[in-house]
């Protein structure tokens, strides 16, 4: 096994000297704000025909109950793959069950029926007054669907665990996108940091509380730049395409004044065309561009992360995440979405060739904690679906 050298935790206490490791170089292993930990790495064994036949199934099975089976579906895939990790020699577990998933949706129904009632019965422009409630109910379903799922993940027969009042963290993450929002996206590293910091501060395995500690400073000038170039990149797409459009745009006969409705029709639909092919490509594009700022804040994500002694470092570059994306996209458009599995595979051996674990595992001091029922968030979760998993992203 490799070691892995980390930057020192604010709260670390030094090591010890032993006999195979004296005073001077026990000091010199914290020297200059660094740490040298053993290295464990995360493996991943699900199998791609696995994944296809348990969503082959899921999907067969939705049809025939209407959507009924869809949580069954969920649970059983999420049990696969999470059964597939493995650390320190020993597999994760997913213990969540589709009732508890069906039985959180129903209760969640009256919010999904109030939001699509007031969409229908509502004048037009009063139906604006729904976005902020949307808004706000976006990320309490993050944070319960999260909640959900730690609570139900295990590791050596310790539990996970996040506690908190998902509905706090639904208006602190709402402040802080009205911060990005008046700062034109300056201060999108400082809300991304903070939100997760939010959450991780209330999580945990067992009676081991996690800790973040995360840098604003270090997602900066990797932001700053990916950010200039969307914007200037998404202006040069949507300019050239409607510059071409309205280049091959046909000439008005002003002498047949009949011909005058179908022009403007023609004008209109070509320009409509173009502005969402330009929106298009432009999304694409800033998807792309923005893999550098993401993978900084993945790396950031885990260098400040502490969970007890256990210490975490993401690998992953700019270059790494933007393969993984136009991957996945490319899999997904030219298989008319029949290559999920394929992209959900990718999307976990990248989380686990990516992330190591520092630290002794079997000198972790882990007693079981209680887990919180409901899943409540999992009925959010689908309404507005968000893939709030557990990677690192």
């Amino acid at each position: 096994m490799t070691d892995l050298t980390l930057e020192q935790p604010p709260e670390a206490i030094p090591p010890q000297p032993t006999e195979a490791q004296p005073q001077a170089e026990a000091a010199q292993s914290v020297a200059g704000g660094r740490v040298t930990v053993k290295a464990n790495r995360i493996g991943y064994s699900g199998q791609t025909g696995s994944v296809y036949k348990i969503w082959l199934l899921n999907i067969f099975l939705t049809v025939i109950t209407l959507g009924i089976y869809s949580f069954w579906g969920k649970t059983r895939l999420r049990r696969y793959i999470m059964g597939c990790f493995k650390l320190g020699g020993d597999h994760f577990e997913y213990t969540g069950t589709g009732k508890e998933l069906f039985i959180g949706f129903l209760k969640v129904l009256p919010v999904i029926i109030a939001l699509y009632a007031g969409a229908f019965f509502l004048p037009p422009q009063m139906v604006v007054i729904i976005y902020l409630p949307i808004l706000y109910l976006f990320p309490v379903a993050i944070f319960m669907a999260m909640r959900y799922r730690l609570n139900r993940l295990t590791w050596r027969g310790i539990r996970a665990r996040l506690t908190g009042s998902p509905f706090r963290f639904g208006g602190f993450a709402l402040w802080r996108m009205f911060l990005n929002i008046i700062s034109f996206g300056i201060l999108i590293p400082a809300s991304d940091i903070a939100t997760y910091g939010y959450m991780v501060n209330r999580a945990g395995i067992g009676n081991v509380r996690a800790k973040f500690d995360g840098k604003v400073s270090a997602l900066i000038r990797t932001h700053i730049v990916t950010l200039i170039l969307c914007v200037v990149g998404a202006g040069v797409i949507t300019g050239v395409i409607v510059g071409m459009t309205y280049l091959g745009m046909p000439t008005l006969d002003e002498n047949d004044p009949a011909s005058k409705a179908q022009y403007v029709e023609q004008v209109t639909q070509m320009m409509s065309g173009a502005i969402f092919i330009g929106i298009f490509l432009s999304v694409g594009w800033i998807m792309l561009v923005r893999s550098y700022y993401h993978a900084a804040l993945m790396r950031e994500k885990m260098r400040g992360l502490t969970l007890g002694k256990i210490r975490f470092k993401c690998t992953a570059t700019g270059f790494d995440v933007l393969k993984l994306r136009l991957g996945n996209l490319l899999i997904i458009v030219f298989t008319l979405g029949l290559g999920f599995p394929v992209v959900i595979q990718r999307r976990m051996r990248f989380m686990a060739d990516k992330l190591m674990v520092g630290g002794d595992l079997d000198d972790a001091q882990m007693m079981q904690a209680a887990r919180e029922s409901g899943a409540a968030g999992e009925g959010l979760d689908d309404l507005f679906g968000i893939d709030a998993d557990l990677g690192i992203g």
